[in-house]
């Protein structure tokens, strides 16, 4: 019995490593905004018309999602990976990323609640 335990708690690490993985290869392939014209990956420059700034937050890092994206993987990571889906969850309901100024895009925020 106690072998069967064993076994079934190596199954379940194994499982929360799989979903882990997952959910972060799931949060790399997310969109870009689409509304931004990419000038330059390495440093990241883009343009985006005027209209497009619908969100009270106009700093450039609002609309950049692929940053927004690995500024949360970044979180994600850090300390305690078994919690991942309890920050992930934590990110989604406070909007921002803790630790870091200012709120997350409400279309990024969007693109997380469809992960889970």
């Amino acid at each position: 019995m106690a072998n069967d335990i064993a076994k079934d708690i190596k199954k379940i690490k194994r499982l929360k490593e799989k979903i882990r993985k997952s959910l972060k290869l799931e949060i790399k392939g997310l969109p870009d905004n689409p509304n931004i014209n990419i000038l330059s990956d390495s440093p990241r420059i883009f343009t985006m018309e005027s209209k497009h700034f619908t969100n009270v937050n106009w700093s450039p890092e609002s609309y950049d999602y692929k940053s927004s994206h690995m500024t949360i993987l970044r979180y994600l990571e850090s300390g305690n990976e078994e919690n991942i889906i309890i920050k992930l969850q934590n990110i989604i309901d406070t909007g921002k990323v803790p630790g870091q100024q200012g709120n997350l895009n409400p279309e990024v925020i969007k693109q997380l609640k469809r992960l889970l």
